[in-house]
């Protein structure tokens, strides 16, 4: 009996440790189903700026949103000191290229510099991907070293604005060092005919003039213009301005009219403080017809080259046929004159 009551105690006490891990189990479950459920981490995210933003980006461009921003003083991309010299009260401009260089549009876009007295303007206020816009700021040259720091910030769909800046300089001084100078050298069917008469020329024949035009200070030239004092001839050159030391040739054509002609080619050159650089260059030719176009022996001035050969061709033929005549004759009298006394003397010894 009192077996069966010690049997029965340890059988209620293991029911009831059984139970009590039961009912923790049970809770601890029902605790785990009334907490929200994590969530998975998609797969298609792009990461940019410390977020994380669906990934609808378009094919070639960058893998995330982004901006690029290049500053231009005078047309200058001077990231580094000193830049370009400016005389202090001559006007400054400053140009903003801004390109979305990302994956995303950005809307607003906007543009700012580290100069107050700055105001940036710009053409648009979004940029869709792969769009660029240009935008300009005016000023006034101040003395000294001058720097300015601009920024462009885009706002994508999601995520954070993302931005890019650049530097840009100038110096102000009070002139400006170097010398500006410009020098045109003309020509008339590739004579440099400065003095005339120059050349003559068959009236109707066509006419070249080249002017050979050199930028021979040490400042950049900008515009370069090349003119003729004839309104008729038109002077194409191929080039627009000319930096320290370059050159280009210019041309332009016409006809030969009779008579004495002269025209003057004039270049202009301006630098960047708008000081202007000129020099001139004349050219002649005589138009000529007929015996006109003929020199005073008779001969035209194209024909004397041959004149000369043809002339030192007949004296060399001239001098063979001396020498030969000479020799023949010579040999011959001899050989004549000795048969001829030869056969005399036979013919009276036969006597």
């Amino acid at each position: 009996m009192i077996q069966h009551l010690t049997s029965t105690k340890r059988y209620c006490w293991t029911l009831t440790s059984c139970l009590a891990v039961l009912s923790l189990s049970l809770l601890a479950l029902a605790c785990n189903s009334s907490s929200p459920t994590e969530p998975e981490a998609p797969t298609d995210l792009q990461t940019f700026n410390g977020s994380a933003a669906a990934g609808n980006g378009v094919s070639g461009q960058g893998d995330v949103p982004s901006i690029d921003l290049e500053k231009f003083t005078n047309g200058e991309d001077a990231d580094d000191p000193t830049g370009p010299e400016i005389l202090i009260g001559d006007p400054v401009e400053w140009t903003y290229e801004v390109t979305n260089t990302g994956n995303e549009d950005l809307d607003p876009v906007t543009v700012s510099d580290s100069d107050p007295n700055l105001t940036v303007e710009c053409p648009l206020a979004a940029l869709v991907v792969g769009e660029s816009m240009t935008c300009t700021a005016s000023g006034v040259a101040e003395l000294g070293q001058y720097s300015n720091e601009a920024t462009a910030t885009g706002t994508p769909g999601v995520g954070e604005d993302v931005s890019d800046s650049d530097t840009s300089h100038y110096l102000g001084v009070e002139e400006i060092i170097g010398e500006a100078s410009i020098d045109i050298e003309k020509s008339t069917n590739g004579e440099d005919a400065d003095e005339p008469p120059g050349p003559s020329i068959p009236v109707g024949d066509p006419i070249e003039w080249t002017y050979e035009v050199t930028n021979t200070g040490d400042l950049a030239l900008d515009p370069v213009s090349v003119t003729d004092s004839d309104p008729a001839v038109i002077v194409d050159c191929p080039l627009a301005a000319l930096s320290a030391g370059e050159f280009m040739t210019c041309t332009a054509t016409g006809v030969a009219a009779l008579g004495p002609y002269s025209n003057i080619g004039t270049v202009s050159g301006m630098t960047s403080d708008l000081l202007e650089v000129q020099d001139e260059d004349p050219s002649n030719y005589t138009g000529c017809e007929g015996q006109d176009c003929f020199d005073d022996d008779g001969d035209s001035d194209s024909d004397d080259d041959s004149d000369s050969d043809s002339d030192d061709d007949s004296d060399d033929d001239s001098d063979d046929d001396s020498d030969g005549d000479s020799d023949e004759d010579s040999d011959g009298d001899s050989d004549s004159d000795s048969d001829g006394d030869s056969d005399s003397d036979s013919d009276a010894e036969g006597s």
